[in-house]
């Protein structure tokens, strides 16, 4: 069954539709009546929104506030490079590095770093078994060339005996007395020498204490008789060789046979000497008062020829070299105090000019960007202050700056009348710029 046709538009201004009357609506093949349909109520216009108001874009704070970064970094970059800074300089000082004479390993570590040492401590101890073995070695053959001498004394001495009974002859009995005077002479010197070298140990063990002064007094008496005895037995044997010249001409043939053992053991007493002065080298002293900043060895370790173990800063060589232009440099004199900015610390680090330097030379590579690339520098030597030096907050190689100070007007007059006051370098420079100036 075809649908009813659509309701046609309603023109726009038209009034309300009437009131329908009723009658049959037909569905669907059926009569059924329609209802009255009430008249619709005329509502009210709805009232207008408000105007919203503009809001400001929130983009230009931002855009400012990059501005005014972008104008600020620069005039603070600039004001730093060449305003704020009069000049610039490092922290230097004389630091002696020690290096074992030869190849070893180490027995003990007697400092730390930081620590203060005196002149002439015991900073590190070495040892060699190379050298140890060497000593032990020639200890041997000292004492199996003595032997041999006494062996070869003792037949010349029953030898001599023997004659001096079958002879009955002044002569023999003059040579034997020699040559018995002779193996005195040098068994003594074994005596003296062994009483040297426990003097010698006995020396560094009496410096730490070890050894009480009664007892190296005693050993000091004995090395003393000793010598005088020693003394004595060589006038005595050299008497006694004249008169075997004399009156034997057999003695000739006993020196003969002695001079080989005699040189043997020089040779060696000589060598022990000079091993011994080798071994001492491995005590490493420092050869100067100062604070040692490095440790670079430990207990234990390999030490090579050459190789740092120690590093020691002289005391009182810590200063700052500063490098100023000529116009700069005529502002201090000799005896100024001026304060220095040495990074990271934030406190100034007042120093006083200790001298200047006699001719102009270019800045190092550490603050050498500071200056023209062909500027020609003044150094200038600062000495700071004790109180700075002993508590250790300089550092080699550290930049130090000399900041530019201002002074108000009134406060430049107040220093200037006052004479009985140090004279401060910063003020003096900074006057002399303001005149310039103006």
């Amino acid at each position: 069954m075809p649908s009813a046709p659509p309701p046609a538009a309603r023109p726009p201004g038209a009034g309300p539709l009437p009131a329908s009357t009723p009658g049959p609506v037909r569905m669907h093949g059926y009569a059924r009546a329609r209802p009255a349909t009430p008249a619709p109520t005329q509502e009210k216009p709805p009232p207008a929104p408000p105007t919203p108001v503009q809001k400001r874009p929130k983009g230009r704070l931002f855009l400012g506030a990059v501005l005014c970064a972008g104008i600020l970094w620069p005039a603070v970059e600039v004001w730093n490079a060449f305003f704020r800074y009069r000049g610039w300089g490092t922290v230097e000082g004389r630091v002696i590095e020690l290096a074992p004479p030869w190849d070893g390993e180490v027995a003990s570590v007697e400092v730390r770093e930081g620590e203060w040492v005196e002149q002439g401590a015991l900073l590190v101890r070495l040892r060699s078994l190379e050298l140890e073995q060497e000593r032990t070695r020639l200890d041997d053959a000292l004492r199996i060339e003595r032997a041999a001498m006494e062996a070869a004394l003792g037949e010349l001495q029953l030898t001599a005996a023997l004659r001096a009974e079958e002879r009955q002859d002044r002569r023999h009995k003059a040579a034997a007395d020699h040559l018995a005077a002779l193996g005195d002479l040098l068994r003594e010197k074994t005596v003296l020498e062994s009483l040297e070298r426990q003097r010698s140990r006995r020396d560094g063990l009496r410096e730490q204490g070890i050894v009480s002064d009664e007892s190296y007094s005693d050993l000091l008496l004995q090395e003393q008789g000793q010598r005088a005895k020693v003394e004595k037995l060589e006038a005595a044997v050299e008497e006694l060789r004249l008169r075997a010249d004399v009156s034997s001409p057999d003695e000739s043939a006993a020196a003969r046979t002695l001079r080989p053992h005699l040189l043997r053991l020089t040779a060696l007493r000589e060598e022990r000497k000079q091993l011994d002065e080798r071994l001492a080298q491995g005590e490493i002293r420092a050869p100067v008062g100062g604070r040692v900043i490095e440790r670079a060895c430990f207990v234990g370790e390999r030490a090579s020829k050459g190789r740092g173990l120690v590093s020691v800063l002289e005391n009182d060589s810590m200063h700052v070299l500063l490098y100023l232009d000529q116009e700069q440099s005529r502002a201090l004199e000799v005896g100024d105090r001026i304060p220095l900015r040495v990074e990271p610390h934030q406190e100034l680090v007042h120093c006083t000019v200790e001298h200047k330097g006699v001719e102009l030379e270019p800045a190092p590579k550490s603050v050498q960007r500071h200056y023209a690339s062909d500027a020609r520098l003044l150094p200038v030597v600062l000495r700071p202050e004790p109180d700075v030096r002993r508590a250790g907050l300089l550092r080699i190689g550290e930049v130090a700056t000399w900041p530019l100070e201002w002074r108000w007007p009134w406060n430049t007059r107040r220093e200037s009348e006052d004479e009985s006051g140090p004279r401060d370098a910063a003020a003096t420079a900074l006057r002399g710029q303001d005149a310039r100036a103006r």
